[in-house]
């Protein structure tokens, strides 16, 4: 569970600082999801 919910943490700060990494990976629902 902790390494999951770190993991996540990990995804969210990097769509937070490089919102354009999701664009690339063709995921640009993420920053919304995360929001």
């Amino acid at each position: 569970m902790r390494v999951t919910f770190v993991l996540l943490i990990f995804i969210g700060l990097i769509g937070i600082i490089n919102p354009a990494f999701f664009i690339a990976k063709g995921s640009g629902g993420g920053v919304g999801f995360l929001l």
